[in-house]
């Protein structure tokens, strides 16, 4: 493997700083000091991208380098595409929800960066304009949306705040002093006055709101010093603690893959530039964790161009431009492998992620990609918060490629789903066992309010856990006593397979049942990276019986041999609709098995129980069949299917539950 990295490292105070005069802060690292030191600073642009940055980059698409000029394309597109269009105007419009202006903020950012970017690279008077215009805009509108929604606040922060430092030379002093009027004022202010700020967050608000602020205040600083030192104190205070409940101590992250690409793109972000701007990052990229977390969302990917989407999640395949910031800090260009494939085949833009390419490209100027080899590791395993147990077996992402996600956790935990034990599975070019892309908040939103329900409530008698999608029943995991989950019972690993026949792992899901079983476990592992196994053991308490429900969505078209037309248990929970639900298809044995076909591949999914009868059945996929109060707005997906079983085990026994997904 070629590995030549590190032109210059990024992480060091740059050329720029060391040669001008305005004041910043180094704190030493650890604590909090009254009064910032007095470092040399104050050339423009110093966030991000410097100058000499610019000049790497020109240096290696002259040289011919294909990545450098493929992301530099890429961005000089989105700049291209903004303009001739003077009716596309940034607007101050909420969401369906009321709740929102977030999606003007993310246009503000891809905007005004891309355009900045763009006049940085060849000084085209338009690109200045059309950036200069979108920050006026913005500056003009009436709020940032920081008292309802800070995240809004903080990614407008971040764009006005590198639209500011990229073009200082050529922004009006006007408009300058709008820029830093409007920061104050619709972020600074709001974040040390809001009652539910994001600085007790542990989520990706922590990451997002603070990234926004610190970056904007470095870009800015001159005019307004006391306010820079108490935003960077407080990023630095309150940054570290979710930081170690999110990443530790494997790096995988609580949120899922999707919120990994938005909390950990803002976090890089913030850690680079505190590095070159006052030369310290203060020890938080040093987490327990945080430096292991390039190589779980590596793991992310499936074999099929989908993501392992646990959670509040898509499936939908896109870049992961934080990447850049662990390969270049780490030396480690095999983790760019899957991104490297989107940007040859031109689709490195497919999702939000675009609008923090130009604000990455100072990683791009520092280092050299060279050839990147296949990554070699099968297996990725993470304990903490939201344990993850992955296995992808040749990363050819061909037919012969192998996937397999398994994933633990509680319900409660951020964004969660009941989808404690739950798994996805590629093979022969195909997902067979899937999970279900979340949707737009707002409508969910909206309906729950005017039901008198919050989308966002984690509690056990919360609407959140009555949507379809959000449910144990429609997820890969088990049912108990056709009961949700409990919301703080979490599924633990206890054993891990990474080598030899097996490779996967063991969950305790014993706490995601409360007192409705004596103990249940689950075991999810490749054989001979042949097929797939599922073992299930289940012991029944002494003082009842237990009902079991095993389901598996599932992409394809299934068929229950010799089944019968019945009724089942319910698909939603009681509340969002009537106790006995659809049941298409159902046989009774102490084996049985179903297959499942796209196009012209076949599996077969069979299931042989011990200490119990098995019924093997299918459901509806759609919302609309279980009487859901929100089914107008949760809408079935075409081709999609419920396969699994039904079983009863009798008070104080155990039954064990192996089910494979081969080939037929």
């Amino acid at each position: 493997m070629t590995q030549n990295i590190m032109k210059k490292s990024i992480f060091l105070v740059t050329a720029v700083l060391v040669t001008s005069s305005i004041m910043a802060m180094v704190f030493p690292l650890g604590t909090y000091a009254s009064e910032p030191q007095k470092v040399v600073t104050g050339q423009h642009p110093r966030i991000l991208l410097t100058d000499p940055d610019v000049e790497s980059l020109r240096a290696k698409i002259a040289a011919g380098d294909e990545v450098t000029t493929l992301m530099h394309e890429t961005i000089m597109a989105q700049a291209e595409s903004f303009m001739g269009k003077p009716d596309d105007v940034l607007k101050h419009e909420y969401d369906v929800s009321g709740r929102r202006i977030l999606h003007w903020s993310r246009k503000a950012i891809v905007r005004i960066a891309s355009c900045a970017y763009a006049y940085r690279f060849t000084g085209e008077a338009r690109f200045l304009d059309h950036a200069l215009e979108d920050m006026r805009t913005v500056c003009m509108f009436p709020d940032w949306n920081a008292h309802k929604h800070f995240l809004d606040a903080g990614e407008m922060a971040l764009a006005v705040g590198v639209g500011y430092d990229w073009l200082y030379k050529d922004i009006p002093l006007d408009l300058r002093a709008l820029v830093e009027k409007r920061v104050r004022d619709y972020a600074y202010s709001p974040s040390r006055n809001s009652s539910k700020t994001f600085y007790r967050m542990i989520n990706n608000w922590n990451q997002v709101c603070n990234c926004g602020l610190v970056v904007s205040a470095l870009g800015i600083f001159e005019p307004d010093e006391p306010n820079v030192k108490a935003i960077v104190d407080s990023c630095v205070r309150t940054n570290r603690k979710p930081q170690a409940f999110m990443y530790s101590p494997d790096g995988n992250y609580i949120e899922g893959s999707g919120y990994w690409n938005y909390g950990t793109s803002f976090e890089v972000l913030m850690l680079a530039v505190m590095e070159d701007v006052l030369g310290t990052d203060f020890g938080l990229s040093e987490v327990e964790g945080f430096m292991k977390t390039g190589d779980y969302m590596n793991f992310m990917y499936g074999a099929v161009g989908q993501f392992f989407n646990y959670v509040d999640n898509s499936s939908r395949e896109c870049s992961s431009p934080a990447l850049w910031y662990f390969a270049l800090k780490q030396g480690r260009p095999e983790l760019l492998y899957h991104d490297m494939q989107l940007l040859r085949e031109g689709r490195y833009v497919s999702s939000d992620a675009q609008r923090l390419l130009p604000l990455l490209m100072g990683f791009v100027a520092r280092m050299d990609v060279g050839s990147i080899d296949r990554p070699s590791e099968k297996y990725y395993s993470g304990r903490g918060a939201t344990p993850v147990i992955v296995v992808h077996t040749d990363w050819t992402f061909s037919e012969t490629d192998k996937y397999l996600g398994f994933k633990g956790g509680a319900m409660a935990n951020s964004h969660g789903h009941g989808d404690a034990g739950t798994f996805v599975y590629d093979a022969y070019g195909y997902r067979w066992a899937m999970d279900y892309d979340h949707c737009a908040y707002a409508s969910y939103e909206k309906r729950m309010a005017e039901l008198g329900g919050n989308l966002w409530d984690p509690s056990e008698n919360s609407m959140r856990w009555n949507l379809f999608r959000y449910n144990n029943r429609q997820h890969n995991t088990l049912t108990i006593n056709d009961k949700n989950h409990t919301t703080t019972g979490a599924a633990k690993i206890v054993d891990e397979f990474r080598e030899g026949r097996f490779l996967g792992g063991s969950m305790d899901m014993t706490p995601v049942f409360g007192d409705d079983v004596e103990s249940a476990s689950r075991t999810v592992r490749l054989v001979d990276e042949s097929y797939l196994e599922v073992r299930d053991e289940v012991t029944a308490p002494s003082s009842k019986p237990v009902h079991v429900r095993w389901t598996m969505v599932t992409p394809s078209e299934v068929s229950v041999a010799g089944a019968v037309s019945g009724t089942g248990g319910s698909a939603c929970v009681p509340a969002a609709g009537p106790s006995a639900a659809v049941l298409v298809s159902s046989r009774e044995s102490s084996s049985a098995s179903a297959i499942l076909r796209q196009d012209k591949v076949r599996m077969r999914l069979s299931t042989t129980a011990t200490g119990a009868r098995i019924s093997y059945r299918t459901w509806s996929a759609d919302p609309a069949d279980y009487g859901s109060k929100f089914a107008d707005i949760e809408k079935p997906i075409p081709g999609v299917s419920h396969v699994g079983f039904e079983s009863d085990i009798p008070a104080g026994t155990t039954a064990v539950f192996v089910t494979t997904l081969k080939r037929r």
